[in-house]
């Protein structure tokens, strides 16, 4: 998607808008490497929702030490929660 900083977790631009299934207010970027998911937008107007999105997806920690992974621990490839 054009105006997207990449992931900040695997550095990856293979990003997509994602819509909750069975719904049509719920949305948020996705990347489809690691599977990091942005903030979620609850809207009707489908264009708007991704405009917040992506403002929402470029806002970023400026500290590496702030930045929490919280999704390595449940990789989506795989149902096992992994111990760290």
């Amino acid at each position: 998607m054009p105006g997207l900083k990449p992931c900040p977790f695997c550095n990856s631009k293979d990003l997509i808008n994602w819509k909750m299934l069975g719904s049509d207010r719920f949305y948020n970027i996705m990347c489809r490497k690691c599977g990091a998911m942005g903030p979620q937008i609850e809207q009707d107007h489908t264009p708007t929702a991704i405009r917040s999105i992506s403002e929402a997806w470029n806002r970023r920690i400026n500290s590496k030490l702030n930045t929490i992974k919280t999704h390595s621990r449940f990789p989506l490839s795989s149902n096992k929660i992994l111990k760290t």
